[in-house]
């Protein structure tokens, strides 16, 4: 992303990226095309973890991806992106 739409990229650092737009450049239902054995269910559910204003109560995929915030220590998931993309910036200069 941070190479190909680097506006895209920088929206998502800042947090002000939407769904549909992740979904739309990820193109996740073409995964499985290219890769063997690489289903897409898990970074779906991730991005939509980390962009849905209102997430949905009582589903799995909800409680599945919140172990992110237990991951990187946060108490709020408005921080995962800026925080990933901060990763992402700081390999890119080692």
């Amino acid at each position: 992303m941070k190479s190909i739409s680097p506006k895209l990229y920088a929206d998502a650092r800042k947090g002000l990226i939407d769904t549909d737009v992740v979904m739309n450049f990820m193109q996740f239902d073409k995964w499985e095309n290219y890769v063997e054995h690489v289903s897409s269910e898990w970074h779906v559910n991730w991005w939509k973890y980390a962009t849905v204003i209102n997430l949905p109560e009582n589903e799995d995929w909800v409680e599945q991806a919140s172990s992110t915030l237990f991951t990187f220590n946060f108490r709020d998931r408005k921080y995962l992106l800026p925080h990933v993309a901060s990763l992402m910036d700081n390999l890119q200069q080692m």
